[in-house]
């Protein structure tokens, strides 16, 4: 009797925590949703009434050589823009999952990092994993295996380099929130 009882403790803590970790689950992934609703408006707001003051038209199969220059001017400033934001957005991601459950207050925290930290954490923003990627797919090299070698070795640098944001945030900002998010204390840190 007493060993049946605690099976059925087990089974539902069980089905306890896994609700908890699905519940936490969508409530970092509406975070993110958030965040990148954000962006993709900023982007629109800035780009599509540039795009109609430009009357700027598309042709069926667009190439480089038979595109205007209005609109290679408008693509330069859009992958600009979005190098740009990746730039300036490098610690609001960290400042999101480990502070804040708030997109704008992740914004202004992570830009303020930037400004507060910029020497020590220039290599971090200027650096980001995004622009690895971009840099592998704009001038891809060799055949096939080549070009999967460079992908997965970016993919990986990639993934150290987003710890490493993550480890210099944590090791700068050391904060937790009032609201409940995931945090680390600066004193919980190995020496």
């Amino acid at each position: 009797m007493y060993s049946r009882l605690r099976t059925l403790s087990s089974i539902s803590s069980f089905s306890a925590g896994v609700a908890l970790s699905a519940s936490s689950f969508s409530g970092i992934a509406g975070r993110f949703f958030v965040l990148e609703f954000l962006a993709v408006i900023t982007l629109m707001a800035l780009f599509s009434p540039l795009a109609h003051v430009l009357s700027i038209e598309v042709p069926d199969h667009p190439t480089w050589s038979n595109i205007s220059v209005s609109l290679k001017l408008l693509m330069i400033l859009f992958v600009s823009a979005i190098i740009g934001g990746d730039f300036a957005l490098t610690f609001v991601t960290p400042a999101l999952a480990y502070t804040t459950r708030s997109a704008w207050y992740a914004i202004r925290i992570g830009l303020a990092m930037i400004r507060q930290t910029w020497p020590r954490s220039a290599l971090y923003v200027l650096c980001p994993p995004l622009a690895l990627t971009l840099l592998n797919y704009v001038f891809p090299v060799g055949g096939l295996v080549v070009q999967l070698t460079t992908t997965t070795v970016v993919t990986l640098v990639g993934l150290l380099a987003k710890g490493a944001i993550a480890a210099f945030y944590l090791r700068e900002r050391g904060s937790h929130s009032e609201d409940g998010a995931a945090y680390i204390i600066a004193q919980d840190e190995p020496p």
